[in-house]
């Protein structure tokens, strides 16, 4: 039987920003997390900046790892925590330099590798093996590109239309998805060929799979 059990609870104050924190069913005292201040949050982590270190926090333990951002400037062009929770993923663009750093989270917080661009978006497996981001935006295209992480070495990457502002993946990895717009776009994951294009009647971005179906996403 459990000894403990903790509650993630969530504020919204003026529908602009809140308040996360997680309550102990023990005398604790309560963690909070300020929502203004949070970059990315998933699979329970929550990641804030202050000044030129980055602080993940696990909402359920309230232990945090701190990592030092690798080039300072302020706040990053992206950020996102992977949904096994396991890369902090981070961008920084500016009119010379872009450049994205994986930090893994198993191994607190190291740097695995660091890429020559920029990104938009980013999703990964659910068995953590696959990467697909949406990288190196212009005003006329983006590039999706389709990493393995065992070593991240390049698996497939096509020229995607600028617009391209989100990527999904399903929970078994048989399909990916895209948001350009008001346009979704469904790929093999492995030849990043179309399957199949849906039109929504808005646009959409931060696209998710809905998580009773692998073939039912939502915005």
């Amino acid at each position: 039987m459990p000894t403990s059990c903790r509650i993630l609870h969530f504020f919204c104050l003026f529908f602009v920003s809140g308040y996360l924190f997680v309550s102990s069913v023990h005398a604790q005292q309560p963690l909070f997390v300020d929502t203004a201040a949070v970059l990315a949050f998933n699979d329970g982590k929550a990641v804030t900046l202050s000044g030129s270190t980055f602080i993940v926090t696990d909402m359920a333990t309230q232990e945090n790892i701190r990592i030092a951002a690798t080039r300072p400037s302020g706040t990053p062009y992206y950020t996102a925590i992977s949904e096994d929770g396991r890369w902090f993923i981070y961008s920084t663009k500016g009119k010379k330099e872009r450049a994205t750093y994986m930090h893994d989270l198993t191994k607190n917080g190291a740097l695995s590798i660091q890429f020559p661009f920029a990104l938009e978006s980013a999703t990964i497996t659910a068995d953590g093996k696959s990467a697909f981001f949406i990288h190196s935006k212009t005003f006329w295209k983006a590039k999706l590109a389709a990493y393995q992480t065992q070593d991240w070495q390049l698996q497939a990457e096509r020229t995607v239309g600028a617009p391209t502002n989100s990527v999904a993946i399903n929970a078994d990895g048989s399909q990916l998805l895209l948001a350009a717009g008001s346009i979704i776009t469904a790929m093999h994951p492995k030849t990043l060929k179309k399957e199949k294009i849906n039109w929504e009647k808005s646009r959409l971005s931060n696209l998710t799979y809905h998580p009773p179906s692998i073939r039912k996403y939502q915005p």
